[in-house]
């Protein structure tokens, strides 16, 4: 990254967004800035304490974009705008978001560098004659129109036809540079600041020559697990349909507390939606979520269904209420729903890309219906321990007149088979791999959206029983049960098809 061309004619160093030397002013009118901003966004002002306390912390930002080939895969979409729902590359899809958080950056003064993962300009000069640098800083002192029309120039002209995407070497440099800036390292955790490193990526790193793809994902694994104890947050915002590329970084997710893996807007509110379906995620949120301004408890609606508990601590840190207007559910659930009430009512409905229309923040339907628990009984609690393990599975996938059960219904239990609820199979960490859904998800959603969250739940299923994922060493009891969920989920397919 040292060597790498700059729009001011050197290599970036890691600059200071809001460093001692600057004056009280600046700060507060970058405050403001963002305060603006999080308005525009529609997002709740109640945020604002959380999100400034991220800011103020923020030291810089760093947004490496891949201009791989493959970023000119023609399967991805944009939001809004003349082209909305119109299939585009995912260089257009990145295009956008560099352009917003572009944008960002330069109106709210928070230096951010942008890096080519590839000279994104071989012949030296774009088509209009200007240099089109691999690294070019925003948020600085050039004003936003110049900076605007620089990022967006050079997204346009970058060149797009390297086959490789060496993420290792990447993020190896990265870390290998802030190591070695002792002095920096050490302003960054005297004052309690990070670096907030995104990743705008088609995911698939190239590795050595004859390398798999597999071991190339274990390379930049390790890459990424060196950032742990370092002053920085990481973002991944993958550009891909690929349900296995967004399987292997969502175990990152689940294991580093410095890390936030995104699909696009569309891909993200329906992955949030398969775990909690009370909240409408909208687009602020999700371009919050891109800036790596929004972490803590927000970084966790895509990855597991939230307790009562969790649900108050979000929306209390989310809208800024105080616990007197918003009692915790346990000790006054009539009163929690009130507050939520009074806070939808309050705060401006938001378009949510599952439901495809406005709707509230908080879907109190939805948690009444969570509040009343389980529609579909433990099969292990009805079954008993006296049950073989093909009995068990019998009778979790089949109903007392042998017919098979709904496969939405089969979706959302299945961890019933899993050990520990299935006491006839040794437990095995894999089994904890599978994030349990929603209960509730498929609920009073519409044919359409039904449709889809059974597809795509579906695919993440297929994709968690695949062979190729599934461990080698497993006891002869684990790898039946494997089998035996893999025929059953294809019956369930069959019988839907």
């Amino acid at each position: 990254m040292s060597d790498a061309r700059s729009a001011s004619g050197g290599s970036l160093s890691y600059g200071n967004a809001r460093a001692e030397a600057k004056k009280t002013t600046v700060k507060d009118a970058s405050s403001a800035a963002l305060s603006q901003y999080l308005s525009k966004l529609d997002l709740p002002q109640g945020i604002l304490p959380a999100v400034l306390k991220d800011f103020h912390a923020l030291d810089s930002r760093v947004f490496m974009v891949e201009n791989s080939g493959a970023m000119q895969a023609r399967d991805a979409f944009l939001v809004g705008g003349e082209r909305e729902g119109e299939a585009v590359t995912r260089w257009d899809e990145l295009t956008e978001y560099v352009t917003f958080h572009a944008k960002m950056a330069s109106r709210c003064g928070i230096s951010t560098k942008f890096s080519f993962l590839h000279n994104p300009d071989e012949r030296g000069f774009g088509q209009e004659g200007r240099l089109i640098p691999q690294e070019y800083k925003v948020g600085g002192a050039r004003g936003e129109k110049d900076e605007m029309e620089a990022a967006t120039h050079f997204m346009r002209e970058a060149v797009l036809n390297r086959p490789s995407a060496p993420l290792v070497e990447y993020v190896h440099k990265f870390q290998r540079h802030l190591k070695k800036d002792a002095k920096h390292l050490s302003y960054l955790k005297q004052r309690k600041k990070f670096i907030s490193l995104s990743l705008a990526t088609q995911g698939v790193p190239t590795g050595k020559d004859g390398q798999s793809v597999d071991d190339a994902f274990k390379d930049l694994r390790k890459e990424l697990f060196a950032l742990n104890g370092l002053p920085v947050k990481l973002t991944v915002r993958l550009c891909t349909d690929d349900e296995e590329t967004f399987r292997m970084y969502n175990k990152l997710d689940g294991i580093l507390d410095y890390c936030d893996v995104l699909d696009d807007f569309a891909g993200e509110s329906h992955e949030v939606y398969l775990y909690n379906p009370w909240l409408t995620y909208s687009l602020g949120l999700h371009r919050l979520r891109e800036a790596g301004l929004a972490w803590g408890t927000v970084g966790e609606l895509d990855e597991k269904p939230f307790s009562f508990d969790k649900i108050h601590q979000l929306c209390i840190e989310f809208f800024g209420v105080g616990k007197r207007d918003l009692p915790r559910p346990k000790d006054d659930w009539n009163g929690f729903l009130d507050g939520l009430q009074q806070i939808n009512e309050q705060e401006h409905r938001q378009y949510s890309m599952v439901k495809k229309r406005k709707a509230s923040w908080i879907d109190i339907r939805k948690l009444e219906s969570m509040k009343k628990g389980r529609k579909h009984s433990s099969r292990s609690a009805r079954g008993g321990s006296e049950l073989s393990l093909d009995g068990h599975v019998q009778h979790w996938a089949y109903t007392s007149s042998g017919d098979l059960r709904p496969m939405a219904e089969l979706l959302v239990t299945v961890t019933d088979t899993f050990p520990p609820s299935n006491t006839r199979v040794e437990p095995h960490e894999y089994f904890s791999k599978w994030k349990p859904l929603a209960e509730d998800v498929f609920d009073e959603c519409g044919v359409e959206l039904h449709a889809y969250l059974l597809r795509k739940s579906l695919k993440k299923m297929k994709t968690f029983l695949h062979p190729e994922r599934v461990p080698n060493v497993l006891t002869d009891k684990q790898s039946s049960l494997i089998k035996k969920l893999q025929g059953v989920f294809k019956k369930s397919e069959q019988a839907s098809s």
